[in-house]
């Protein structure tokens, strides 16, 4: 986590205010399409969130420009040193009722798992009906983060070699145009993808969220709540790996209101128990086998426990006080 009012970020926020605001975000967020980028995620969010912040101008960048940004301006503060070698795929994948889903990875652990547990929880048919509600503009931001993906032919389970705290190699083949008219929705094209602009609401960014992303860090900042810009009436996917975060914000934050976290709480933990259960320890049954609970013995004595594992004895001795093993 990066606090966005670091010290060593004023340099770099002095030449965003020459900048567009469009342009530049848009240009930026398609960075975070490319495959090959994945271990420098942490300077580019950076950078795009600081140029949500401070754009106020009418250039539009080039490549030189966003260059110089990630390249020398970031690269010489201590947030080139929080960029770790890529640990997981590129692209994954959501199921909803309304068909699979492409999402993002970026550098967030088990971005797609988090999503799916959370939206299947919600989805349970003993949720009540305001809890389904929720889904729809859960699945509506699904849908253009797919929408991303199949726009720039990126398929599941995509993997890409990327380099971190090098240089970011920006080149004409890195198609910088075409990726940020892909993270790009106007009108027309949320019709043609059946997605009602009402179910984005809940991520769209206000006013007043963008002024407090200088107070805030990344990890846990507005915009990753709010991913979506509008502009004029057409929509920038500024994080395009924050679906998956906002989505889960979104929900936790509603069903607090509704005084339903608690419930929904329980339900998510005997889900994951479930899954514990059935994909999990199915995987070791061959390995293991079930311990027979030992017998109730006087207070603090000890009891041997025989456990042959993989053919191999083992002995492990356990405290037990009232018939409870105390591990």
């Amino acid at each position: 986590m990066v606090h966005l009012s670091s010290p060593e970020l004023d340099k770099i926020t002095k030449f965003l205010g020459k900048y567009d605001l469009k342009s530049t975000v848009s240009k930026l967020a398609g960075l975070l399409t490319a495959p090959s980028f994945q271990a420098n995620t942490i300077r580019i969010e950076i950078l795009v969130h600081l140029a949500v912040t401070y754009c106020r101008g009418n250039r539009k960048p080039g490549i030189t420009e966003i260059r110089n940004w990630l390249n020398r301006q970031l690269a010489k503060t201590d947030i080139l040193r929080l960029e770790d070698p890529v640990e997981d795929v590129f692209v994954t994948n959501v199921e909803t009722p309304e068909g699979n889903r492409r999402v993002f990875e970026g550098i967030w652990e088990s971005n797609d798992y988090f999503a799916q547990v959370v939206l299947d929880t919600l989805g349970s048919g003993k949720a009540p009906q305001e809890c389904h509600d929720l889904l729809a503009p859960a699945f509506a931001l699904l849908r253009l983060s797919d929408c991303i993906a199949e726009r720039l032919g990126l398929r599941r389970w995509h993997i890409e070699a990327s380099m971190p705290k090098g240089i970011v190699r920006i080149a004409p083949a890195t198609r910088l145009d075409d990726r940020a008219r892909a993270v790009t929705f106007s009108q027309d094209d949320l019709e043609s993808l059946g997605l009602n602009r009402e179910d984005l609401e809940p991520f769209i960014l206000t006013d007043e969220d963008r002024q407090d992303i200088p107070e805030e860090s990344t990890g846990h900042s507005s915009l990753e709540k709010h991913p979506l810009i509008d502009f004029d009436g057409e929509l920038v996917f500024a994080l395009p790996h924050a679906a998956s975060p906002a989505i889960r914000r979104f929900v936790l934050s509603k069903l607090r209101k509704m005084g339903y976290l608690h419930v929904f709480g329980d339900a998510l933990g005997t889900r994951q128990a479930r899954q514990l259960k059935k994909d999990g320890l199915w995987e070791l049954k061959v390995e293991v086998e079930s311990l027979v609970p030992p017998e109730l013995v006087p207070a603090y004595k000890c009891q041997v426990i025989e456990i042959q594992l993989k053919n191999r004895k083992k002995t492990m001795r356990n405290p037990v006080q009232d018939g409870t093993i105390m591990i």
